[in-house]
């Protein structure tokens, strides 16, 4: 199937916003095309039903701007009369949540790696992209591992490019830091608060808030957030001393912005 003969048939049942060139949309940039591709169908139905217009229209333009190792990368967008289609890096080793479940948990280098790798990519998303991307849906399911063992952060579904905060209520209930809860409004904290969460779940095998402690870990987070305490404590000084020479550049990197941002 050639990308540039996907030709809409008609538009009228379809919002303006999802309108877009027929043609193929190749993403620019100097870096060989790869031989192998991960295509994403949508059907434009479904996406007007289950209302996330505005979800894919932000995917689609946060995927196109950014270019980072460690984030998925995007190379063309095109559209039928019936689907929506993104063409992306096809990343071969799985999720990471498949591995973590067959492990069990990980062993402590391997959770300080993946963390590392994990961390710098927030940071680009936060501050070095050029815009203040939330990601605000960080899970094992999102994430990917690819040929070199590296991880691949994927599904931008509810990434949003923000000034200060935003108040939509999104993501994961086991990884929702306090302020999405609250409905108080958030900003790039809430994704260093799902990374914590990520971490506990590496090295222990299981997230710290399970449905038995869910319904506490929601009524805990109406309590003022002076009253919680900030996870990078403990988490900031293992990955220093991580043997691996990627992961210990990358810490030191990322440990400003992890203080910055969640430290109240």
């Amino acid at each position: 199937m050639r990308l540039s003969s996907l030709k809409p048939e008609s538009k009228e049942k379809v919002p303006k916003a999802l309108h877009t060139d027929s043609r193929a949309s190749l993403k620019d940039g100097s870096s060989p095309m790869p031989l192998s591709f991960a295509l994403k169908i949508m059907k434009k139905t479904e996406v007007v039903r289950l209302k996330q217009v505005e979800h894919i229209r932000n995917e689609k333009e946060i995927l196109t701007e950014i270019n980072h190792p460690f984030l998925v990368t995007l190379y063309a967008v095109c559209q039928d009369s019936k689907h929506l289609y993104m063409l992306l890096e096809f990343i071969i080793g799985g999720e990471l949540f498949t591995h973590l479940r067959k492990a069990g948990k990980f062993e402590n280098e391997h959770g300080r790696f993946y963390a590392a790798q994990i961390g710098l990519g927030l940071q680009y998303l936060h501050e070095d992209c050029g815009a203040c991307i939330v990601y605000r849906d960080l899970k094992p399911e999102n994430l990917l591992i690819d040929k070199s063992g590296y991880i691949k952060v994927t599904d931008f579904g509810f990434a949003k490019k923000i000034e200060d905060r935003t108040w939509t209520l999104c993501g994961t209930p086991e990884y929702l830091a306090p302020e999405i809860i609250q409905s108080k409004g958030h900003g790039k904290a809430v994704d260093w608060w799902a990374m914590g969460v990520l971490i506990y779940e590496m090295l222990a095998g299981c997230a710290p808030h399970q449905p038995a402690s869910l319904h506490a870990h929601i009524r805990l987070s109406w309590s003022p957030l002076s009253d919680l305490s900030p996870p990078h404590h403990s988490i900031t000084p293992s990955l220093h001393h991580s043997p691996h020479p990627l992961t210990h550049s990358i810490t030191h990197s990322i440990t400003p912005s992890l203080h910055h941002s969640i430290t109240p």
